[in-house]
């Protein structure tokens, strides 16, 4: 069996709908390709990323902030609550090798944040930063395969 690679996909809970589906198209194309598809289990970019690995036959798991499993969408294979609020932000980014990130508020902030703390390699997605060392792509495609390469190396 070939081990899976834990990629977190973050961004708003209350996206448009082209964020949405570039998020579903990224997430579908990482888990062809080997991923496991981690988020925060919710709704927004989450709900579509894990919508995306579903498509593909992928393994998604959801960081729950509260104690209820049944609050994780619908595409969440593996619902862990963690009681821990916006703090359960911190594991979203420490439990992947790689974060792909889309435009959201907050707390898609603090995860990238602690994602870049921990060393672990980020790229966005529409969402351009301030930072030469993160990578952007308007292209969803190009964002996945991005990271990808990055984290197989």
């Amino acid at each position: 069996m070939t081990k899976q690679v834990p990629i977190a996909i973050i961004g708003s809970a209350d996206p448009p709908a082209d964020d949405s589906s570039a998020a579903e198209v990224a997430a579908e194309w990482l888990a062809r390709t080997g991923a496991t598809i981690v988020c925060g289990g919710m709704g927004g970019i989450m709900a579509a990323a894990s919508r995306g690995a579903k498509r593909a036959g992928g393994l998604t798991i959801g960081l729950l902030p509260g104690g209820d499993p049944a609050a994780a969408n619908e595409w969440i294979d593996l619902p862990l609550t963690t009681g821990l609020g916006d703090a359960r932000n911190i594991l979203v980014a420490r439990v992947a090798r790689g974060v792909l990130a889309f435009p959201g508020h907050y707390g898609t902030l603090s995860e990238l944040s602690f994602a870049r703390l921990s060393g672990l390699p980020v790229v966005t997605c529409r969402m351009p930063l301030d930072d030469p060392d993160i990578p952007n792509h308007d292209d969803p495609l190009v964002a996945a395969r991005t990271l990808w390469a990055i984290v197989c190396r």
